[in-house]
């Protein structure tokens, strides 16, 4: 359908610029110039998707004449606002997004593309693309590709990536992931032993397989019968957790994984972050004591990276501390209370049990994300 796509697009802008973008991502290369219809509510998002479209070398048309829409509920102005973008282009010179802004404003877009311009609605819920005119509906698959680059900038965020780990780091935590409950003690021991720290220890056939896995993967270093600890953050400051996160949307077939990105306007990294189409999940690890800030703390970065194309897990060891894992009805009391508050933020926790398959886990997530 490349050839009759339009190389100029009239957008909506709404809270959320991802439908905005996904038809230059559906379609790469053919769409050259955007134009915006917006309110001063949506001013900043108007502005995070114009430096987005200029790093796709995509054009965002000027106009200084028109004062951004601000009566977002009057179809008569908005209808008039449409029309006054729309009649510098000879028929099909445009392709008309009706999907972001108001109802009011999509209603009024849609009317004055009738019988001229084609007119297309992003469905995510369905994953999905319909051409609404000419010729009537129509649906084609979205092929729509982003990175998690792509969501911090259409979300104004600056973006910091950080070195990924390393490839016999991530096979250290699917060893972890495998065999969580018989190697926890080992885990918990080597979060107590310092850089440098030499030590000793005896263990079973999975423990002094896994000890040779973190020799492999530069964690430690062995001399004679003594192992000393080369890289104290893995195992000290968890690291191994974000680690076996990572490994998991890898292994998800996730289109672009990032981790331990900073997130302007909270106080912590975000720890995981993956995506698959024009969908993303964030993922915060937490393998200490679980706390209900914790989940705020994922739901206002899930508002500040991803917003409602966001997915959030929450990745725990046990919703008690995990010495006291045994004790089923803790564990069933603690976790009921987690869930009933993740469930009013629409995060889905995942805890040790899970780590076997937690990237068919992650994978069935952002499926269903997709309708």
């Amino acid at each position: 359908m490349g050839r009759d796509i339009p190389a100029a697009m009239l957008v909506l802008i709404g809270e959320q610029t991802i439908p905005n973008a996904i038809p230059v991502r559906q379609y790469p290369g053919v769409i050259k110039t955007v134009e915006m219809i917006y309110s001063k509510v949506t001013e900043d998002a108007a502005s995070h998707l114009a430096r987005w479209l200029a790093k796709q070398g995509v054009k965002v048309v000027p106009r200084p004449k028109l004062m951004p829409a601000t009566e977002v509920h009057s179809f008569e102005a908005q209808f008039r606002l449409a029309q006054t973008i729309l009649q510098d282009y000879r028929t099909g010179e445009v392709l008309v997004n009706i999907t972001g802004g108001t109802k009011i404003m999509s209603l009024a877009a849609s009317e004055a593309a009738r019988g001229r311009y084609p007119t297309v609605y992003v469905d995510t819920e369905n994953d999905h693309l319909w051409w609404i005119q000419p010729g009537g509906p129509r649906k084609e698959k979205l092929q729509a590709r982003f990175a998690v680059k792509d969501f911090f900038l259409l979300h104004g965020q600056p973006w910091r990536p950080t070195l990924p780990p390393s490839p016999g780091e991530q096979e250290v935590a699917r060893v972890l992931a495998a065999n969580f409950g018989d190697l926890e003690p080992l885990l918990r021991f080597l979060k107590n032993r310092s850089l440098n720290a030499a030590f000793q220890r005896s263990g079973s056939p999975l423990e002094d397989s896994f000890l040779q896995k973190c020799q492999q993967a530069g964690l430690l270093s062995r001399e004679d019968s003594r192992w000393r600890m080369a890289s104290a953050s893995f195992f000290h400051q968890n690291h191994w957790h974000e680690c076996l996160a990572y490994a998991a949307c890898r292994d998800a077939g996730a289109d672009d994984v990032q981790w331990r990105v900073p997130v302007t306007g909270t106080d912590t990294d975000l720890d995981v972050a993956a995506t698959s189409g024009a969908l993303m999940v964030i993922c915060s690890c937490k393998s200490g004591q679980f706390k209900n800030s914790h989940l705020d703390e994922l739901n206002a970065q899930a508002r500040h990276v991803g917003g409602a194309f966001c997915k959030k897990a929450i990745i725990l060891t046990e919703a008690v501390p995990f010495q006291r894992h045994t004790d089923r009805r803790a564990v069933r009391q603690a976790r009921a209370r987690l869930e009933d508050r993740a469930r009013t933020l629409h995060v889905q926790p995942f805890y040790w049990t899970d780590y076997p398959d937690l990237s068919g886990k992650l994978k069935a997530l952002l499926s269903a994300a997709r309708g």
